[in-house]
């Protein structure tokens, strides 16, 4: 089994110096932003789709949509152009569109695109002014898109070719579910309302209505033929209706759980239900007379059948998928992906030759028939939290469930340092020789930067770590948490030293001085300067804002900076005095000061904005990141920046130019 940690598909060479690092790496086309010039991740999973010929497989990232070769399981191509994280994708029924959803905050509005699967090019976008994401199904014809969003009333037809919308006007309620007949004719949808609706897609008349649940309706699904649908409400009754006349065939009232997922078989005579306390059930379709059932010991969150009707694939919410025969429901595997317990997609290839599942941060393919892993789609991660360089080692580490090691010359991942909960927060001793970790369970781990084993564990904080700090001679560790405490740790031993007693809510940053004898917190918009010394408060200065955003301490000890909103302030440390307020175009994250203190760094939005920290003149900005930056680090020599963003990647900037 390949396991892919970093792009390889050769596109695009970038050579670039800093120091003694040499970056020298083939990128795929896209996935660098102008002015990077390395990048590590490939984003979070939401979803993936098969294409209809089952050749290509598109995953739907942060960062855009990859489409593989399910051949080789290598990247083919990066669709990128949205500004948000994609929620859906979809290939239409003739495999040649791409499909892609995604909620654009710039402008308040979901997005829809419509891709060139072949060339990559954008074919159109279509705006919908909705607070929420958008239930998107393609036309088998491949010419028609139906849209609606969970908040509206209405349902559009967007035609591929003309862009003309059509908006379909009947529902008195919000629109739950829609789905398509076979032949494309048909539209049906259902709702709150619960009522379902039967159009005609070439006109966009209402044909039918026709009422039978007694809550909203929660699926919506025709059999293969386009005779007949099937639906459920949350009453868990479930209704067989004659897709053409809208008369009752059956219902279905003797479930004693919530019906969690339903399908039909492809030959439309089988129905299968997964219910909320592990029940798996198969029935007749016309009859409603159960078939076959079996009991899992947890809640099922997904069922479906193989397109060939041999397997019915479910998963739980524990992570596990099984597979059993459709005849009978014998169970024949149970398939455990390592690391995460959850899955958020599963999928049969079309030919149902494969189960593939992702849990956010791989996808695995396994043979349906042996239940043997195939292969692995790897290099996705959760929210990045934090980054750093470690100098003379050509190394830079990341923390998002765990720690990650990367090498700065190959731009490989050298090691992960797991997590039982996520990291919050990295620093690096001023000696380089420890790394110290916060996490959100509550501890924080010191590690040996030479072996990256564990030295110390620090125990006592009751709630998770928002900030850490080393003192400049490195023998103390300060944390801060949620649990309104600051606790000063001892580096050498891991000993608990001390609690910092005063008047603090949630401090969420603490930084200490250059030389050591004052540190500095902030919480519910004030900055707190605290005596070492003695460990009491010195001084309080009030922003006269609500919260502080970022703090980060000048090297000579003589200013504090700190955002608040879309302003950067800077305080005298002496006598807490504002001496400058500059207003920028976007929310500030965090803050860093190069090493020779002449450059201050913001994460913004989106990417990154360099300042004069003498005069506050913008020098610089970078985009590129979906997504907001949680934090910016500088190398040594303040050549290269590295910024840690929400769509789960890190991209280092080149400050040379």
């Amino acid at each position: 089994m390949k396991t892919q940690i970093i792009l390889i598909l050769p596109i695009i060479s970038i050579y670039f110096a800093m120091s003694a690092i040499c970056f020298a790496r083939e990128y795929m086309e896209n996935y660098l932003p102008k002015g990077a010039i390395a990048r590590f991740g490939k984003g979070y999973i939401f979803h993936f789709a098969y294409s209809p010929d089952g050749s290509k497989l598109a995953v739907a990232s942060t960062i855009g949509v990859w489409l593989y070769d399910t051949e080789t399981y290598e990247e083919v191509k990066l669709f990128t152009g949205n500004t948000d994280y994609l929620n859906f994708v979809d290939f239409s029924p003739d495999g040649g569109t791409l499909i892609q959803v995604f909620y654009d905050y710039d402008t308040s509005s979901t997005q829809i695109q419509t891709w060139d699967v072949s060339t990559g090019s954008l074919i159109s976008t279509l705006n919908e002014n909705t607070n929420d994401f958008i239930k998107t199904e393609f036309c088998p014809n491949s010419i028609s898109i139906a849209v609606t969003d969970r908040h509206g009333k209405s349902i559009y037809l967007w035609n591929l070719i003309t862009e003309e919308m059509k908006e379909l006007i009947g529902h008195t309620s919000e629109v739950q579910r829609i789905a398509f007949s076979p032949d494309g004719k048909t539209l049906a949808s259902g709702g709150k309302d619960e009522e379902i609706r039967l159009w005609d897609v070439e006109s966009g008349v209402l044909k039918h209505t026709f009422a039978g649940h007694a809550l909203s309706i929660e699926s919506l699904k025709f059999s293969s033929d386009g005779e007949i649908i099937v639906s459920h409400d949350g009453d868990n009754n479930v209704c067989i209706w004659n897709a053409n006349s809208g008369e009752l065939i059956h219902i279905i009232s003797d479930f004693k759980d919530e019906i969690s997922d339903l399908d039909i078989a492809a030959d439309g005579k089988t129905l299968v239900t997964a219910n909320s306390n592990g029940l798996i059930q198969t029935r007749n379709m016309y009859t409603g007379r159960k078939l076959d059932e079996f009991k899992w010991n947890t809640h099922v969150e997904f069922v479906q059948f193989s397109p060939d009707m041999r397997t019915i694939a479910a998963y739980d919410d524990k992570g596990c998928t099984l597979l059993f025969s459709s005849n009978g429901l014998e169970l024949r595997h149970t398939l455990k992906m390592i690391g995460r317990e959850s899955i958020n997609d599963l999928a049969f290839s079309p030919d149902g030759s494969m189960i593939a599942a992702s849990n956010g941060f791989d996808i695995n393919f396994w043979n349906v028939e042996t239940g043997d892993l195939v292969d692995s789609i790897t290099g996705y991660y959760e929210v990045v939290k934090d980054a750093l360089f470690i100098p003379g080692r050509d190394i830079i580490v990341s923390c998002d469930r765990g720690v990650r090691i990367w090498d700065l010359k190959t731009l490989k991942l050298l090691k992960t340092v797991p997590s039982t909960e996520s990291v919050r927060c990295l620093q690096l001793s001023p000696n380089g020789n420890t790394l110290a970790c916060g996490n959100y369970d509550n501890l924080v781990l010191l590690f040996d930067v030479n072996t990256w084993l564990k030295k110390y564990t620090l125990k006592g904080h009751i709630d998770g770590i928002s900030s850490i700090a080393f003192s400049p001679d490195g023998n103390t560790i300060v944390s801060s948490s949620w649990d309104r405490t600051i606790r000063l740790w001892n580096v050498h031993t891991g000993k608990y030293i001390a609690t910092l007693k005063g008047d603090t809510t949630e401090p969420e940053y603490v930084v200490y001085n250059s030389n050591g004898k004052k540190m500095y917190s902030i919480d519910d918009g004030k900055i707190r300067c605290w005596d070492i010394n003695t460990q009491s408060i010195e001084k309080t200065i009030d922003s006269g804002e609500d919260e502080i955003y970022a703090m980060v301490c000048s090297p000579n000890g003589r200013i504090i900076v700190s955002s608040m909103g879309k302003k950067i302030l800077f305080w005298d440390t002496d006598s807490g005095e504002l001496r400058k307020s500059i207003p920028v175009e976007t929310w500030v994250n965090a803050l860093s000061y190069s090493p020779d203190g002449k450059t201050i760094a913001c994460a913004i939005s989106n990417g990154v904005s360099l300042y004069d920290s003498e005069t506050m003149e913008l020098k610089k900005s970078f985009t590129g990141h979906i997504g907001s930056v949680n934090s910016v680090s500088f190398s040594s020599d303040g050549k290269t920046l590295a910024s840690a963003s929400r769509d789960s990647t890190v991209i280092l900037w080149d400050l040379s130019k």
